[in-house]
């Protein structure tokens, strides 16, 4: 009987050995299906996510889109100057609210920083002469010195260290001292030095272009999104105001108090056609799309940037448009690509 018992015991104990080893394989095989299905799911929630992104952009595109129709509107009816791509994003703000999430990409890894519109009236007593730009002005400074340059320009962009170095003072040329600039021991700090007196269509300095008549002392702060400016006054003849982007933004005698004056930073993911001004808003050319920079200087005689550097295809290898029609649309980088001739004929330039 115990013998008996023993071997019904080793029998049932290789009968469950046996279901053991068949259960082991029947969990791998589970296992493995699980997994496979969890790398479908996360594709497909991961792609879901991503046109999900790029719907957002498009819903971005289309506001700025409108935000700048009505700037647009607004210039024409004041009979200023056409707007320009310099400066857009600030130029648009008001119209769009003051909703600075509309200017930036969900799938964009970094925003790139889009300066205010400030200017600087130049005036005496009994008249006003001038506005001067200050960072809407065209960037000359980074292209070059000013001395490889065929004119005195009116501003100059230059670091701290050289403009101690340089120490601007009254009736001391030094159009061609001034360097192509560099950032310097700190970026954020840097100074923009103007000859007061102008010709042409302003940009150009005439006279003694010492650069001593007011400047600029620049630091921006990234963390606050602020941008601060004190002055510094020369010997001029002149009077000088600051005119901030807000309505009713406005600085008497800004080089006799100093300062400090503080102004909004905007952060945008967008870059503007520099040609946008040229063409009508139902045009069917590029006017806004994913981009490294604030204006796209990509075809004609502001032609600057690298393609493949500056533009983003965010959008799982492609880029969002808006077409000056206001339709916004998803397109391959290559297909719009400036440095072929054909595309910048048929979605460039006017």
């Amino acid at each position: 009987m115990r013998q008996q018992t023993v071997i019904d015991m080793q029998r049932r104990g290789r009968q469950i050995a046996g279901r053991r080893a068949f259960t082991l394989a029947e969990l791998l095989v589970a296992i493995a299906v699980i997994a496979l299905l969890m790398a479908i799911v996360a594709s497909a929630l991961n792609y879901g996510i991503a046109m999900a992104r790029s719907m957002k952009c498009k819903h971005n595109l289309r506001a700025l889109g409108q935000g700048i129709e009505l700037r647009r509107v607004a210039v024409y009816s004041s009979g200023d100057d056409l707007m320009e791509a310099s400066g857009w994003t600030d130029e648009i703000k008001e119209n769009m609210g003051f909703n600075k999430e509309a200017y930036v990409c969900a799938e964009a890894v970094r925003a790139d920083m889009a300066y205010p519109d400030i200017k600087v009236a130049v005036r005496r007593p009994e008249k006003f002469y001038y506005y001067m730009d200050t960072f809407t002005s065209y960037p000359y400074w980074d292209e070059s010195s000013a001395a490889e340059l065929d004119f005195a320009p009116g501003m100059w962009k230059i670091n701290a260290e050289d403009y101690a170095a340089l120490a601007p003072q009254e009736g001391v040329g030094i159009a061609d001292q001034l360097p192509k600039y560099s950032p310097g021991a700190n970026p954020r700090e840097y100074y923009l030095i103007f000859e007061d007196q102008r010709s042409g269509d302003g940009t150009v300095g005439t006279g003694d272009v010492d650069y001593d008549d007011i400047a600029l002392h620049v630091i921006e702060d990234p963390v606050k999104a602020e941008l601060t400016i004190r002055t510094k006054k020369g010997a001029t003849w002149f009077s000088f105001d600051l005119k901030g982007p807000r309505e009713g933004e406005f600085y008497t005698d800004v080089a006799e108090g100093g300062g400090p004056f503080t102004f909004d930073l905007m952060y945008s993911s967008y870059g503007m056609n520099w040609q946008a001004e040229k063409f009508g808003m139902k045009e069917n050319k590029i006017l806004l799309l994913d981009y490294g920079k604030e204006v796209v200087e990509l075809v004609g005689e502001r032609h600057l940037d690298a393609w493949d550097q500056e533009v983003r295809p965010r959008h799982r290898g492609k880029v969002n448009v808006l077409m000056g029609s206001m339709s916004v649309i998803t397109m391959d980088p290559d297909e719009i690509n400036p440095e072929i001739d054909a595309n910048a004929k048929t979605y460039w330039t006017p």
